[in-house]
């Protein structure tokens, strides 16, 4: 069992939102293959799983074999969010279908200052 790495997020409503992490091997150099691994990442207005869903990340994994994945969110999904805050977890599910969670914490959602017009 993996123990979550905390990491706790700011995103402003009705602005894009992206994040890259890396996961490494607990010797921390070495990155963790994801070939073959599915990641889902969601954001809820409490730490359960049947708690409301304010939104789901889009995941991309532009290489698998060097542990990188982005968390990322459009400008309409986050415009849509109307709570202060929320909690998510980061999902993996191995070839041999195990889950695990990697990356886990607050989100905070802040409404932005500067307008586009």
């Amino acid at each position: 069992m993996v123990k979550p790495s905390v990491y706790n997020l700011s995103i402003y409503i009705g602005c894009d939102f992206s994040l890259a992490f890396q996961l490494l091997q607990e010797d921390e150099v070495t990155p963790i293959n994801l070939t073959g691994t599915t990641i889902k990442s969601q954001i809820r207005l409490r730490e359960d799983v049947t708690s409301t869903l304010l939104a789901s990340f889009v995941v991309t994994v532009p290489a698998p074999t060097d542990g990188t994945f982005y968390l990322s969110l459009t400008d309409t999904i986050t415009s849509a969010i109307t709570a202060a805050f929320g909690f998510y977890d980061v999902l993996l599910t191995g070839p041999s279908s195990i889950d695990e969670i990697y990356i886990k914490g607050k989100v905070d959602f802040f409404k932005k200052v500067t307008s586009k017009t």
